[in-house]
């Protein structure tokens, strides 16, 4: 079990959106999340459920960390390249 997700890139390259799961038998509170298309940028994250927004670093292999504290939960964000 683990954590799953789809990414939306708009080839504009300037966002997208990201639909994030983590299993129900998944322990990690935390994961990095490996994005396509993006890499050593900064991006704005909308959780679009609870409106909050945040600016997140993804690293030069492309990976974002995210946490979901309960397992069987799920993120539907939407991200813009700063």
């Amino acid at each position: 079990t683990g954590w799953t997700g789809f990414q939306n890139y708009h080839p504009d390259g300037k966002g997208g959106y990201l639909t994030l799961f983590r299993e129900i038998d998944n322990e990690e509170t935390e994961k990095g999340i490996q994005l396509k298309f993006i890499k050593d940028q900064q991006l704005l994250i909308e959780d679009l459920m609870t409106g909050t927004k945040e600016t997140v670093e993804v690293d030069a292999g492309g990976y974002v960390q995210f946490k979901m504290p309960d397992p069987a939960s799920f993120k539907f964000l939407k991200y813009e390249v700063l």
